[in-house]
């Protein structure tokens, strides 16, 4: 089906991880346990973007960056990673990225996407959002530096209600959940200075994705 796939995505429970992953590092793996714990996910598909639209230049190579986040899912068996943001047309946009999960995935897969505060507030700028609200049920992680005020306001202009950090919308919209917990606020793009220095960034890499980095001679 796609890169390290195999037999893992049995649940009809799938929380999707899309990022850049230049680095991945630990606040991801925090940011997805911690949406196994609260929702109730089994499996977890992390999906490297090819292109991001919001972003104008990805310093390391798709396929290296793949290569990071499969050896961070080879230890967790709840955990995989799909290239298929790579075979489809660029740049990479979510409601695209959803509409081939959907086709490949067997019928009746619910998916739950994983996502930070900050990005979720910019949601109107994505393509075709409202498609987006229907495909998948939004899981969104706090960030600090943004409000729970700004957070339900944004809520309430989407046309959800809700309390208890779930909401629901309206028509066939899917609910939306905030987790309790935030991952701890770990910057790629320090991580990428660090390396870039000589230093060393262990402290905020898992042991294989460091040594898949070492490898590679990434960052360098």
């Amino acid at each position: 089906m796609w890169a390290g796939a195999s037999e893992k995505l049995k649940s009809s429970r799938i929380g999707v991880l899309g990022g850049t992953f230049d680095p991945v590092h630990l606040s991801h793996l925090q940011l997805a346990q911690h949406a196994i714990k609260e929702v109730g996910l089994k499996e977890i598909l992390f999906i490297p973007a090819a292109q991001p639209p919001h972003k104008y230049r990805v310093t390391t190579p798709f396929l290296h960056r793949l290569g990071m986040v499969e050896a961070m899912c080879r230890n967790h068996d709840n955990f995989t990673c799909s290239d298929i943001e790579n075979r489809l047309q660029k740049p990479s946009y979510t409601v695209d990225t959803l509409f081939a999960l959907k086709n490949e995935l067997p019928t009746g897969t619910s998916l739950f996407f994983i996502i930070g505060m900050d990005a979720f507030l910019e949601l109107m700028t994505w393509k075709s959002y409202r498609t987006v609200l229907t495909m998948a049920q939004m899981v969104v992680s706090p960030r600090l530096g943004y409000s729970p005020e700004s957070f339900n306001n944004f809520l309430d202009h989407l046309g959800y209600k809700g309390k208890h950090r779930h909401w629901q919308g309206e028509g066939d919209t899917k609910d939306i959940t905030l987790l309790s917990a935030a991952p701890k606020e770990i910057c790629s793009r320090k991580i990428r200075k660090i390396l870039a220095e000589g230093g060393d960034a262990s402290e905020f890499l898992s042991p294989e994705v460091a040594n898949y980095i070492n490898e590679n001679n990434l960052y360098n």
